[in-house]
């Protein structure tokens, strides 16, 4: 999901989801969200990004992804967060 939280639009808003972690391996990272207005957000909606984690981990696991964010002004957005693994 990207949220535009500044005071103006965001404009063709792409989006790269990143991991270093030998354990996981994004298998589709680049999402176009078009125009964010000022205060509003988008989400990928159904194709959401896409990232396999290896089957031996452990319940709980911790994978740090970033996400980093850009718009047609070339302006860069950069979020850390954190998965936990889980099995299903």
């Amino acid at each position: 999901m990207g949220e535009e939280l500044g005071q103006q639009a965001a404009n063709s808003v792409t989006a790269r989801l990143v991991t270093h972690d030998a354990n996981a391996q994004v298998t589709d990272s680049l999402k176009s969200f078009g125009n964010i207005g000022a205060g509003d957000s988008a989400y990928t909606g159904v194709n959401g990004f896409g990232l396999h984690v290896n089957p031996g981990l452990a319940n709980g696991y911790v994978i740090a992804c970033s996400l980093i964010t850009r718009d047609v002004l070339d302006t860069v957005w950069c979020r850390m967060s954190h998965s936990r693994s889980e099995r299903r």
